[in-house]
């Protein structure tokens, strides 16, 4: 049976103007994730990973080129449809967290969406290691907290697609593990993650690497094709 990619960007170019000319973050991308697979994109600092990740969650207008999601044209849609499928089916999760300082672990999370009650957030919080935490605020907490933080808040609408932007870039080796193992419990679940790292702690868990540099993606650091991402088997 086959499967359709829950993303599909066709010639997906991204160009910013500076004072000495336009720079091209993204160029002709063409890129396919299948639903239920955690894909890694590497690639050094300003090569385009953010870039990518804003774009395919709806956050970015690309210069050119197009992205379907759920088999729609995301940048076709009026900005009020894009914003009900991001809310709807993508969580997100950052290096910074950018949790709200002033309220608590249980706060935070909810913040994420969702219509699950109070027990429902607790077992999500349980899931994640933070019960007996939940009334403390971030600054109460360690690094590798407030990343569960953030990804509890990324989770808790139960999303089709989390886009992780260098989720351990700021965590221990000990700390990258349990994050990673809990998104990688989420893509057997039935779950999609794309991430991007310019490291290669994900690469154990993740069904497809791919490498991000100067703009262009590819399979291999060699430059090989890009093709449907798929679990192995």
């Amino acid at each position: 049976m086959v499967t359709e990619p829950i993303i599909t960007t066709r010639g997906l170019t991204k160009t910013y103007a500076t004072r000495r000319g336009e720079i091209s973050a993204l160029h002709k991308v063409d890129l396919d994730v299948a639903p239920g697979t955690f894909t890694c994109v590497h690639g050094p600092s300003g090569s385009g990973k953010t870039t990518l990740l804003l774009a395919v969650g709806g956050m970015l207008h690309p210069s050119s080129g197009s992205i379907q999601f759920l088999g729609r044209d995301l940048y076709a849609m009026a900005r009020s449809d894009r914003a009900k499928v991001r809310s709807e089916h993508v969580g997100f999760v950052f290096q910074l967290f950018h949790l709200v300082p002033y309220l608590d672990v249980i706060e935070n999370v909810r913040l994420g969406g969702g219509d699950g009650s109070g027990d429902d957030v607790r077992a999500l919080l349980r899931d994640l290691g933070l019960e007996g935490r939940e009334t403390h605020r971030p600054s109460e907490l360690s690094a590798g907290e407030r990343q569960r933080v953030a990804l509890g808040r990324a989770l808790v609408r139960r999303p089709s697609l989390i886009l992780a932007d260098e989720p351990t870039g700021n965590l221990d080796p000990e700390n990258s593990v349990e994050v990673l193992r809990h998104l990688s419990a989420f893509r057997d679940a039935g779950g999609t993650v794309l991430m991007v790292s310019h490291g290669s702690d994900a690469d154990a868990y993740a069904d497809r690497v791919l490498h991000l540099r100067d703009g262009s993606v590819s399979e291999d650091a060699s430059g090989a094709p890009s093709a449907v991402a798929g679990r192995p088997t």
